[in-house]
This record gives structure tokens, sequence and C-alpha cells, in this order.
């Protein structure tokens, strides 16, 4: 099977290069810069520079099976850019001749939204929808890389760790290598219309809980400070103005904050018999965190 990943240079990507190599498939991907591409044609068997918003390498589609859309923007107010540069990336596979295309999106995908990030993943799904495509909606994905890694890399970095209103609100989780072991499953079966295929772990995990998590594992003293919402939004404003970087944006904030609630239910049973929970996925990815 001849498959293209977009944005593959990302940390899920890259892990999903390796599960598809390791069953045989012809791996080709994207990335957004000429030494980006260069690097990762190290793991995949042809790299292509691909832009959100300039023109498509000629014949980069021609005989793929499947394409899984991994490329996101995440430079500031990059709505447009996102959803118009996937859609050009899906137009042209079609051209090309592609019977299948899947999309990444995200939980913090639904009607409304507030985060850029999550209205925009809703838009993408719409339109994949509507061409009668399969679309993958993962909870937070726990791995070397993403806002995962930030959250782990901070509690290794610091004793005290503010989380907004204590960190109580639930979230879905999934592993990184289940992720991929589900998206592989996947493209081997026989195309599902309009398929939207939720994976997390069946329990949901407090934030909180995913902090204390990691202290136990690191075998580190630690302490949770609760923080109200809007102060901590403010405080994220004011560190953007002054130049100092924190491990979190406003968008992640928003996001968390409004993803109260699990809405959809997991299909990650059906694909795996035994999901990973939250200890097993901080003990599998924590030697990967460095500070």
């Amino acid at each position: 099977m001849k498959v293209f990943i977009t944005g593959g240079n990302g940390f899920l990507g890259l892990a999903l290069i390796k599960h598809l190599k390791e069953v045989n498939c012809e791996v080709l991907s994207s990335a957004s810069s000429s030494e980006k591409a260069l690097e990762l044609s190290q793991f995949c068997d042809k790299s292509f520079v691909i832009n959100l918003d300039k023109e498509l390498p000629q014949k980069c589609f021609d005989g793929v099976d499947v394409v899984i859309h991994l490329a996101h923007s995440t430079q500031k107010k990059s709505f447009d850019l996102n959803v118009n540069g996937t859609i050009k990336i899906f137009e042209s596979a079609e051209l090309s001749g592609v019977k299948r295309q899947i999309l990444c999106t995200s939980y913090s995908a639904y009607p409304e939204a507030v985060s850029e990030y999550g209205k925009t993943k809703y838009a993408l799904e719409g339109y994949f929808r509507k061409k009668n495509h399969e679309i993958i909606r993962p909870g937070l994905i726990v791995g070397p890389g993403g806002l995962s890694k930030k959250i782990v890399d901070t509690c290794l970095r610091w004793p005290i760790i503010p989380l907004p209103g204590g960190g109580k609100n639930e979230i879905p989780v999934v592993s990184l290598d289940d992720i991929c072991e589900c998206i592989k499953i996947i493209i081997f079966k026989p195309i599902q219309e309009c398929k939207n295929f939720h994976y997390h772990y069946e329990k949901n995990v407090m934030l909180c809980d995913f902090v204390k998590e990691i202290f136990a594992v690191a075998v580190k003293w630690g302490v949770i400070f609760p923080i109200p919402v809007n102060l901590m939004l403010f405080m994220i404003h004011i560190s953007r103005l002054v130049g100092i970087k924190l491990p979190i944006d406003e968008s992640n904030l928003k996001g968390y904050n409004s993803n109260r609630q699990i809405r959809f239910e997991s299909h990650l049973k059906e694909y795996l018999e035994n999901p990973k929970d939250l200890s097993e996925m901080v003990k599998r990815y924590f030697p990967f965190s460095k500070v």
C-alpha cells in the first residue's frame, strides 16, 4: 500500500511513518521546508516540500492509495490558511486519482468550539464529511511531543504547577502508539464513507491526575496550585506582550476550559484489546521528556 502523510515531521507523523513502514507500506510524506523535508526523508520512502499557501509539487500523489492529512500551521490567525490549504491538498490528491483521504482532527472540534484550532478542525470535518471521506478524532495524544510533552517538561522543571481551576476538568487521552496502531488498522480495512473514528482511553483523565502521575513516575516532589481560568488567560496575554514564552497559549487554555466532557463515544476498544491507561502512557514516554 502506498500512503502519503502530510505534515509528517510532527511527532504523530513520524511515529505513524514508523508504524506503517513496519507493515511494508510505501510511505511518502511532506514538510513545510526543504530542510525539514530532507530530515524527513531519513524515515520515509520519499519526502516533498508542501506549504499550505503555495503550489503543490507535480505528481506527488501519483499512485497513492490513501492520503492522511496531518499538516497544520500553528501561526496565529491561520484559520483560512489551514482550511483552504488542506482543501487544496485534498483536491490535488483527488485529481490525481486518490480514492481515500483521512483527516486527523481533534476532540476539540465541535460546533461550539472556542479555540481557533477547534474551529479550524471542525470546518475541515464538514468538508471531508461532505466529500464522504473518513475522520479520525483522537483525544490528547500522550507521547514525546505536542502538548503532552510540554506538560511533562513543565512538571520536571518546576515544583509548583499552576493549573486552571486546579486541573479538575476531565480530558480524553490516548497514547501515541495506540492512535498509530488504530490508523494502521483502519487503512487496511475497506473505506467507511463519512465515518468518524473517536480514539481515547475509555476513562476520562483529570489534568491534575496527569500531573500527579508525572510527579509519581519521576519520583519528584511537586504541588498543584489552583488558579482561576480568567487570571491564567490574563497572565498568558501579558507574557506574550513582554516576550516570555509559556508552555501553553490562549488557544490551549480556551480549548481545555471548554472541553469539559467527552462528546464522543470512543472506538478504541473496537480496534485494540488492551489500550494503554494513563500510568502506562506516562511510563512509556517519560524517558523522552527532557528539560
